[in-house]
């Protein structure tokens, strides 16, 4: 694999043993002239030539030009064939790095010099050289003449469609296996300037896919086995992300809630991030690095860890799992840049606080981890033992599991059709936008079972669960039936009230007020016996900005529970007006599943 490419500073390093003897990509016999700035490639350093005359005769001859080396590797190519940026290893006495040379980095000598001196490498004119000429010109025309290939760039890891190929840092993966990006039959390459976004990622195709194969199905063992199974089935659906949303309005973002102990950021679900290729594994992000990262790899999972206020990330949540663009500012805090929320997200946290919020809850996979203390293995020979001797066991064995994530990659690229074909089938058995999270995690279950070879374990275990979800679901619920009205009940409780008769009061701020939930029964009993909760909008939204003093203008407020109200409540007709001493107030009736849903949450039971 070649080095990860690198703007202004190493991120990788290849010791210069690991590439000795140097494979030349460029033709490096071209004799020292004009088109190549008089540079070439001799002895491990770049030479250029001098002249000296004896005798009347001019005699051409080389020099050391520089303290470094540089091996071009291609160019970088924007729409209409303007150069971007060659790109080029650059071998000095620390090693072998990967490069970015921008035109402007060659034309300005103040940059060039600082560029390289972290390097140390720098370059000096002989005093016979044979043309002057400005450094920047020299290694330009150098790189110009030797590069071997020219690719267009890509504003994101992951899938591209134009190229039918997935683009990472050291080449392209395809159904057939690992490319270079400079191939002519391939012609595209990752945008530098995503490892400044904090793109890690690597897929690496070390050993075989009968290796990574093993691998996958023991870290499977390391949880939970339904835990295990929904969440593998996203996971393994993220390889083919872009390819699923061509057929589903959403891809869901995972959530893992669950507290300490269940292994939420250790264990087996930062194996599996790396071996879906991510180096950075679970981090608490500002929401600026958070939206910067979601921008760079369409497969990449995105991890944020312990994000237990939602509210600074929910726009990037939204965006990411339907794949829309966002606005940011450059650098220079005056223009604005489009940047693509494209990664799959992994949340994580001890109170996430999805359930009260109905546009997260559509877009999501919500997980409750068991407690993993006092697992014990699960391999022949260790029965009984703690199941962490197998989890360490295996990093020592393999190290980091990014070295097996091409062969995942390459594995759900050729199984792609047959995916998309589950997807279908899933969707056929679900509806509305929550149905496309549970026809996502479907289809990804096939794949996890091809992935690990397990059979039908994950199609089975994932096909209960949904089954489960989609009765739970009620497509109507939002924040008035899972935030508003469940906050009323605990502050005011549940007054009775008969239809005919004055109706009841709650005490708020020491005064006696309309309540904005009733609720009247036909007989004594429990109370998922009621027959009817009534709400009032606009009595709730006036209770809730009195308490809490504020009021989110999307969700809480008289005009957003209006707009909810409609969803979750009867026809006209079977609106009531309930008699105050203020006067008449109008009250609709809940939908039976509503009302029993939001009644079964209500803590304390029975009258106040």
């Amino acid at each position: 694999m070649s080095p990860k490419i690198s703007d202004h500073t190493p991120v990788h390093m290849v010791p210069s043993e690991e590439l000795a003897p140097a494979t030349r990509q460029f033709p490096v016999d071209l004799p020292p002239d004009e088109t190549t700035g008089y540079l070439v490639s001799k002895d491990g350093v770049l030479h250029v030539q001098c002249q000296r005359t004896t005798k009347g005769n001019v005699e051409a001859f080389t020099l050391p030009w520089a303290d470094f080396d540089l091996e071009p590797l291609g160019r970088v190519v924007e729409a209409g064939g303007v150069v971007k940026a060659y790109l080029a290893l650059l071998r000095t006495t620390t090693g072998v790095h990967s490069v970015v040379l921008t035109p402007e980095l060659l034309s300005d000598e103040k940059k060039l010099r600082p560029f390289l001196a972290p390097y140390e490498a720098s370059w000096n004119n002989p005093s016979n050289v044979s043309v002057a000429m400005l450094p920047g010109v020299r290694m330009l025309r150098f790189l110009k003449t030797n590069t071997h290939g020219s690719a267009r760039v890509v504003e994101h890891l992951g899938w591209d469609e134009a190229s039918r190929s997935f683009v990472t840092f050291s080449g392209v993966i395809r159904p057939d296996g690992h490319h270079d990006g400079w191939e002519e039959s391939v012609g595209v390459v990752a945008d530098p300037r995503l490892q400044t976004l904090g793109a890690e990622y690597e897929y690496g195709f070390e050993g075989d896919f009968a290796t990574a194969r093993e691998v996958v199905r023991e870290v499977l063992t390391f949880h939970d086995e339904e835990t295990m199974a929904v969440f593998g089935s996203w996971w393994a659906a993220c390889f083919l992300k872009p390819q699923t949303m061509q057929r589903t309005a959403l891809f869901p973002f995972m959530a893992l809630e669950a507290h300490s102990g269940s292994a939420k950021t250790t264990g087996a679900f930062g194996d599996l991030l790396q071996l879906s290729g991510s180096n950075t594994g679970h981090e608490l992000s500002t929401t600026a690095s958070f939206r910067d990262k979601v921008s760079v790899n369409r497969s990449g999972i995105v991890w944020n860890d312990d994000a237990n206020d939602l509210a600074a990330l929910d726009e990037i949540l939204r965006g990411a799992t339907m794949g829309v663009t966002a606005n940011k500012k450059r650098n220079d805090n005056t223009t604005t840049a489009r940047i693509g929320l494209v990664a799959p997200i992994l949340l994580s946290g001890e109170g996430l606080g999805i359930q009260g919020q109905k546009a997260l809850t559509d877009r999501a996979i919500l997980l409750s981890p068991p407690p993993v203390t006092g697992r014990t293995s699960r391999k022949s020979g260790r029965e009984g033992e703690p199941q962490w001797g197998d989890v360490t066991a295996l990093r020592r064995k393999h190290g980091n599991l990014t070295k097996y994530a091409g062969w995942l990659v390459q594995f759900a690229l050729a199984h792609s059709d047959q995916y998309l074909t589950r997807l279908t089938e899933a969707q056929k058995r679900y509806s509305g936008r929550y149905g496309d999270n549970l026809a996502v995690v479907s289809a990804g279950a096939w794949l996890l079972d091809e992935i690990a070879g397990t059979g039908t374990w994950a199609q089975d275990a994932v096909a209960t669960w949904c089954e489960e979800k989609d009765g739970e679901y009620l497509p109507g619920e939002n924040s008035l039936t899972e935030t508003v009205i469940p906050w009323a009940l605990e502050q005011f409780g549940l007054p009775v009230w008969h239809r005919g008769t004055k109706a009841p009061t709650v005490r708020s701020f020491g005064q006696e007020v309309a309540p904005g939930v009733m609720m009247t029964r036909t007989d004594v009993g429990t109370l998922t016996e009621v027959t009817t909760l009534w709400v009032n909008t606009a009595r709730l939204a006036h209770l809730w900005s009195e308490h809490h003093k504020a009021a989110k203008e999307r969700t809480e407020t008289t005009r957003a529970l209006q707009g909810q109200v409609t969803a979750v409540t009867g026809p006209r007709e079977e609106w009531a007006k309930a008699k105050f001493a203020d006067g008449q107030k109008e009250y609709r009736p809940l939908l039976p599943a509503y009302a029993r849903r939001v009644l079964a949450g209500y803590e304390g039971g029975g009258e106040r």
